[in-house]
C-alpha cells in the first residue's frame, strides 16, 4: 500500500491593515505611503504619488523609525505596490530624522 501526499500551496494570509508609513528609497530620498493589507511575508502600500519604484527598499512604520522592513517589489499598478519581505522578522534601522 502507497501513500501519496498532496502538497498544499502556499498561501500568505493578508490582514486588512491601516497604518502610514514612509518609503526609504535612499538617504535623501523618502516617499509617505499607506499600508492597506499586511502579512509576515508581503504588504500593499498605497504611495502618494505614482513613481516607479526601485526592485529594493526600506518600509518605516509612521511613528516608529527605529525598526523598518526591508522590501522586494512584487509588481506595482500606478501608485499601488505589492512587496514581500525578504527577511523574517523587522530589521533595526536608524535614519537621521532631523531633516523630515
Amino acid at each position: 500500500m502507497s501513500s501519496e501526499h498532496q502538497i498544499q500551496p502556499r498561501t500568505i494570509e493578508l490582514r486588512r491593515f491601516r497604518a502610514r508609513g514612509h518609503l526609504v528609497l535612499a538617504e535623501d530620498d523618502i516617499l509617505k505611503c499607506a499600508i492597506s493589507d499586511i502579512s509576515d511575508k508581503a504588504a500593499t502600500l498605497v504611495i502618494e504619488a505614482e513613481r516607479e519604484l526601485p526592485q529594493e527598499f526600506a518600509l518605516e512604520f509612521e511613528g516608529n523609525v527605529s525598526v523598518h522592513r526591508m522590501c522586494k517589489l512584487v509588481s506595482q499598478n500606478g501608485n499601488v505596490a505589492k512587496v514581500s519581505f525578504p527577511f523574517r522578522t523587522p530589521q533595526p534601522h536608524k535614519r537621521n530624522v532631523g531633516l523630515v
